[in-house]
């Protein structure tokens, strides 16, 4: 099983891509801060379709924010032969943790 939930405040500007002719193809990346007792960690996540599109309009830098999810670990050569590795999460569920202020 595969699953990651995490909450923590949204610590980056999230880069949203509208796929128009396929909306299911649009994505938004962010990154999600989780505070645990004595350090701060920072995990990237990213969305796709609509809960891509719900994230970017409802969402901003700074805001709590509850995710569930998927670890994706994935591997890509660059120009110059070199491999980079990394990993995210993929968002598959997204809840507010507070209310939006007047």
């Amino acid at each position: 099983m595969n699953k990651a939930i995490i909450q923590g405040n949204i610590s980056t500007n999230i880069k949203y891509n509208r796929n128009k002719k396929e909306k299911e193809k649009s994505y938004a990346r962010f990154n999600v801060a989780v505070n645990n007792k004595e350090n701060v960690t920072f995990l990237p996540c990213v969305a796709f379709g609509n809960t891509a599109e719900f994230i970017n309009n409802y969402f901003d830098k700074g805001n709590k924010i509850l995710i569930e999810g998927r670890m994706s670990y994935n591997s890509e050569k660059d120009d110059e032969g070199n491999w980079s590795n990394y990993f995210s999460i993929i968002v598959d569920k997204v809840y507010f943790c507070e209310r939006k202020s007047e």
